[in-house]
């Protein structure tokens, strides 16, 4: 229709479970390419793009792509407006938040993305510990050692080790939105959409 969409009633139609995490993930976005480009952008070529669930006229949710664009920039090329662009893609099916950036040479994109989730992070008060870390980075080799097997690498009591899995569960749970089996689901998962871009220790 033509209402005009407001910050207000825009977020009044993304789907309740998304509602935090799309700002802080925007929030996120904003602040780490603003650190790490020092705000210098070009005109269209870069995007900061995140998918997430809104409600349509009829009361159903459908799965959008949400997109910001640089609008205005000053003499020295700091953006100070953007365009924000929301296209429908498919009904809603239970998927998970997702973002992206594009127009950006691929270390520069990888220290971005690498830089949201640190401040998503920090913002959202959920964080990993060095040991949850390590254990995710054990489940995604080729060996995927049981709890004995990684207790042992890391010198610490088994039952430590499903401490740890619990730990993990949980706090991804909380940051994605969905229910994982276990963390050796969790560990995959984050490697698939590369939703998870810590610094992990060896």
């Amino acid at each position: 229709n033509n209402e005009e969409l407001n910050a207000e009633s825009f977020a009044n139609l993304i789907h309740p479970d998304f509602r935090r995490r799309f700002e802080l993930i925007a929030r996120s976005m904003f602040m780490a390419t603003l650190e790490i480009t020092g705000n210098k952008l070009n005109f269209w070529d870069q995007r900061r793009i995140i998918y997430i669930p809104m409600k349509s006229t009829s009361g159903s949710y459908y799965w959008v792509r949400t997109s910001s664009y640089p609008w205005r920039l000053n003499q020295d090329g700091v953006f100070t407006e953007v365009i924000f662009h929301i296209e429908t893609l498919e009904k809603y099916k239970n998927q998970v938040l997702y973002f992206d950036i594009y127009g950006y040479e691929l270390e520069l994109k990888e220290r971005i993305l690498k830089r949201v989730w640190e401040i998503f992070l920090g913002l959202y008060h959920v964080q990993f510990t060095d040991t949850e870390k390590k254990i995710l980075r054990i489940y995604n080799s080729d060996s995927l050692p049981n709890a004995n097997g990684i207790a042992k690498r890391l010198n610490i009591r088994v039952s430590t080790v499903h401490t740890h899995n619990k730990n993990i569960l949980k706090k991804a749970s909380e940051i994605v939105g969905i229910s994982f089996i276990n963390a050796v689901e969790v560990s995959f998962f984050f490697k698939k959409y590369k939703l998870f871009l810590p610094d992990i220790p060896n």
